[in-house]
């Protein structure tokens, strides 16, 4: 059975190896005995399971239309009027901002560390289902485009929480160049590990898409520590036997696009965490799905960017809410003035109290 599905799913199943089934008949079955039922049975935390299952179901969370970038409230777009007051107005826009059932999660896994891994590249090359096989998402995949905007899955673990960000591709027809800036950039600064999925030569589109990579690094240049990621380059498709030269030859084509813009170049700005290039098997080819498990170990060793989920979440709201309104100016300026501000509003109860918050019901201590 097991050879029939690698022979049919071209997967690795080394890991059944060791799975193992019993057989017994109905009339053996004792499901009253007690002693039966903790050596047959399972269990599972109910709250755990519901979160498992949770984390199953991506959430859309920002879209571009009309050259805009539009952070998603629980998935939904939202005509709300933003308040803008003594220029916090980013600040309100964040608040506004909201990941449906996945705000739950990282509350309830807050002091967890988070690396977010994403998936870029042209229309229909594969992104979704390389994800899903890389961290275990379940993004919709297919032929045709199916991927509108941004969208967010979650895979807990017992150390962090990896984010997958799966991405619309890029240089499609209904998108404008900028447009397509706005979910390069919101890709860099968020995201830990970059997948760029790529067609095995670089074309003319290519070649203009990395421009707008350029473009987008000048946009940011009174922040350039908020750059951080590592980037990539999976070359699709291609045999064995041509890995070398189609590496030597994709080094050789984008090493002249960087040097046409000098130490300013859009990899040395925005992919600080490092980059890299690997030729991609075939797919019906078992090392297709063996190649993961090397960038699975990198990102694994990767050092993490958000120490918490907290942090992840009040920078990625901050970040989508400054797209929103083209706010180029430092990413820190405006957490500094939004962790101020809160201070502010806390200070008189943390002097009272002690805590951030009051318990609108405070029971006085019993004195005998």
């Amino acid at each position: 059975m097991f050879e029939n599905l690698k022979r049919s799913t071209k997967k690795p199943a080394s890991s059944l190896n060791g799975f193992s089934i019993s057989v017994i008949t109905f009339q053996e079955l004792d499901v009253g005995n007690v002693n039966f039922q903790k050596t047959f049975s399972s269990e599972y935390q109910l709250g755990e399971w519901i979160i498992q299952l949770c984390c199953l179901i991506p959430m859309q969370i920002a879209v571009t239309r009309n050259n805009l970038f539009q952070p998603l409230k629980d998935g939904l777009s939202s005509d709300e009027n933003y308040l803008i007051e003594d220029g916090h107005h980013v600040d309100n826009i964040a608040k506004n901002i909201s990941f449906g059932w996945y705000e739950g999660i990282f509350k309830h896994f807050g002091y967890k560390k988070v690396k977010v891994v994403s998936s870029m590249g042209e229309q229909s090359c594969g992104k979704s289902f390389m994800l899903n096989h890389l961290v275990g998402t379940t993004f919709d995949g297919s032929a045709m485009r199916c991927t509108e905007g941004v969208w967010m899955s979650l895979v807990n673990t017992r150390e962090y929480i990896y984010v997958a960000l799966d991405f619309e591709g890029l240089k499609s027809l209904e998108r404008t160049p900028q447009e397509d800036m706005f979910l390069t950039l919101f890709n860099t600064v968020v995201s830990s590990l970059i997948l760029f999925k790529n067609q095995f030569t670089i074309n003319r589109d290519v070649s203009t898409m990395f421009q707008k990579f350029q473009d987008g690094a000048k946009l940011f240049e009174s922040d350039p520590e908020i750059f951080q990621a590592r980037l990539w380059i999976i070359i699709k498709d291609v045999p064995q036997v041509d890995e070398d030269d189609v590496k030597r030859e994709f080094q050789l084509k984008l090493s002249q696009l960087v040097k046409e813009e000098g130490e300013g170049n859009f990899i040395t700005r925005m992919y600080k965490g490092g980059f890299n290039i690997t030729p991609w098997p075939m797919f019906n080819d078992i090392a297709w799905f063996k190649s993961l498990s090397k960038i699975k170990k990198k990102l694994d060793k990767q050092e993490t960017k958000y120490e918490n989920a907290k942090t992840f979440l009040q920078n990625t709201k901050v970040i989508m809410a400054k797209l929103k309104i083209c706010d180029w100016g430092s990413l820190n300026e405006n957490l500094i003035q939004i962790r101020v501000a809160m201070l502010k509003r806390l200070f008189p109860i943390a002097v009272s109290y002690g805590l951030e918050q009051k318990d609108p019901n405070i029971e006085c201590l019993m004195v005998n």
